[in-house]
């Protein structure tokens, strides 16, 4: 039951995929649709070293977002591989060894920062709410990682897991189609790419924007006037003319 619900939830995933094919996540989406093959094969089996592998597979993809710009989004995925032989280095002993997997404080830690800084990158987002259930799921499943789980904690971790997709999936329905053309495409690269590159962007935006001699600003939620009035069409043609030419990297 729960190897289908796992698997159900990768329809969003692979429509998302679909939707960024063009863009410098598409490698990303690589790596969460690795990510969540490897949640479905611990779903199945139980065994500790899939579900280990799920969750490294699941930071690996986190810190893929963070490389996603033009240039070095290919190259990127080199520091995501060195990432992942590092955490993958118990499942190397133990295959080697046969022995248990021998995970540590240490190791589970570093494994967990991965997990938490790739997901926390998406909490402000609108996307927010299937990153914090994603999120709960590989805490637990770190928690209980080297020992035998409860049902209970189980169901939870994989409940939490297969409805993650769908939780954040929920804002595409209810996009606000009224919205002006600038403040969509922010929104949708904000929701995209996360707090990390969204910082950055609007960063960029409003230091181009002064220097242009434009009274504008781009803030979390879209566009406004420094003065505080609405912005005119000719404000809204120039930022959204800048807003494109600085998406460019991320295309």
């Amino acid at each position: 039951m729960w190897t289908i619900a796992i698997l159900l939830g990768g329809a969003p995933l692979a429509w998302s995929a679909w939707v960024d094919r063009r863009t410098t996540l598409i490698h990303a989406h690589a790596w969460a649709i690795a990510a969540w093959l490897a949640w479905a094969g611990g779903a199945a089996s139980g065994s500790v070293a899939m579900r280990y592998l799920a969750l490294c597979l699941t930071g690996c993809a986190g810190v893929a977002v963070l490389g996603a710009r033009k240039p070095g989004a290919v190259a990127w995925n080199a520091v995501v591989l060195g990432l992942l032989a590092v955490l993958l280095l118990p499942l190397a002993q133990r295959l080697f060894s046969n022995v248990d997997l021998p995970l540590d404080p240490i190791r589970l830690g570093f494994l967990g920062i991965a997990v938490v800084v790739g997901l926390l990158n998406y909490v402000p987002t609108r996307h927010g709410l299937g990153a914090l259930a994603l999120l709960a799921a590989c805490l637990i499943e770190l928690r209980q990682i080297d020992s035998d789980p409860s049902e209970t904690e189980r169901a939870w971790a994989l409940g939490l897991a297969a409805a993650a997709p769908w939780l954040a999936s929920i804002p595409l329905w209810l996009r606000l189609r009224g919205a002006p053309d600038e403040d969509r495409a922010w929104r949708d690269f904000r929701d995209r790419f996360g707090v990390v590159w969204a910082a950055r962007l609007r960063e960029q935006f409003n230091r181009s924007a002064e220097h242009s001699g434009l009274s504008l600003q781009l803030g979390w939620g879209g566009l406004h006037r420094l003065d505080g009035l609405p912005p005119m069409a000719v404000d809204r043609a120039a930022s959204q003319e800048l807003l494109n030419a600085l998406m460019t990297r991320f295309q």
